[in-house]
């Protein structure tokens, strides 16, 4: 694959801080104009709000909060994973190979994926942990009339991962057209995105980050031989944070060698708004490909 080593330690060396990738500050996934930042975030999504008389945005129109706690007591209890709290229900056909977007946002990203897959050979699923954000996202897919397609659950990933991918991949029971009951075998988790998560930068804040050990075990359990992870942020150190705790498991192989080394272009072909939004900017987006390698998961040893 295409990497970019090479012209990213040339431009953090051009910039001075090789920490951060390009130059980015501390708070480079939180700029300091924050109005800025979700404006561009808006001319990405093609979803710009009509402006005052002020001149300012309307307020309370898909404005969100940035950042919250997972570890508060709120986001402990688990997400409802649809009307009937099983997941499969939510899709047409459960048996499809799944696309997992975790920290979807306002879901731009999945729902264009989604649109571009013209057969629909995959189900698509967005997990965000702000529930304001995922009324949104389930709007927004009403509108595109992608209900059975794309589903949004409101939850914390790492309180709820385990569930989601359990009820997804297990057995399903389902009607046929006699009304007789049958049961099938749920789809396979083929793709897993992780962009642009919260940085936590601060030292006590790191046990919030998304991704950590239990995390990449968890898929690790559920997902088969060559279905993939992939990785990017603007911030290079959350980047490396994330790989390399993948790497750190027997179950994952990095499609690149190197540390060093980081996918030039998205592979997936389709950019997040964020995404769009940071090489508005001309700062640099530091990405990588991981693959589930044949190693047998230590629970599926104990279950045979």
């Amino acid at each position: 694959p295409a990497t970019c080593a090479t012209a990213w330690r040339l431009l953090s060396s051009a910039t001075g801080d090789i920490s951060t990738g390009g130059g980015a500050s501390s708070n480079s996934n939180t700029p300091d104009n924050d109005e800025t930042a979700a404006d561009l975030d808006e001319q990405a999504s093609g979803e710009v709000k009509p402006k005052s008389r002020r001149g300012g945005r309307n307020k309370n129109k898909n404005r969100f909060r940035q950042h919250v706690n997972p570890l508060a007591r709120k986001f402990q209890a688990p997400g409802l994973l649809s009307e009937t709290n099983f997941l499969p229900d939510a899709f047409q056909d459960p048996t499809k190979d799944l696309h997992l977007d975790v920290g979807c946002g306002k879901g731009g990203f999945i729902l264009k994926v989604a649109e571009a897959d013209e057969s629909y050979k995959k189900n698509y699923l967005g997990l965000e942990i702000r529930p304001s954000v995922v009324d949104f996202a389930r709007d927004r897919a009403k509108r595109h009339d992608m209900d059975g397609i794309v589903h949004y659950v409101s939850c914390n990933a790492n309180v709820d991962l385990e569930r989601i991918l359990g009820q997804y991949t297990g057995k399903i029971k389902r009607e046929n057209g006699d009304h007789a009951t049958i049961t099938e075998v749920g789809g396979k988790i083929s793709l897993v995105s992780i962009q642009f998560p919260d940085p936590h930068f601060k030292k006590s804040h790191e046990k919030r980050r998304v991704v950590n050990p239990l995390f990449v075990d968890t898929l690790a359990k559920y997902m088969e031989t060559g279905s993939q992870i992939f990785l990017q942020s603007d911030v290079k150190p959350v980047l490396d944070y994330m790989r390399e705790t993948f790497r750190a498991s027997p179950y994952y192989k990095d499609d690149l060698e190197s540390v060093e080394e980081y996918l030039c272009e998205n592979p997936l072909g389709i950019p997040t708004e964020r995404e769009i939004s940071v090489q508005n900017r001309n700062l640099p987006v530091w990405r990588t490909m991981l693959r589930r390698t044949d190693e047998i998961h230590k629970a599926t040893e104990l279950c045979d």
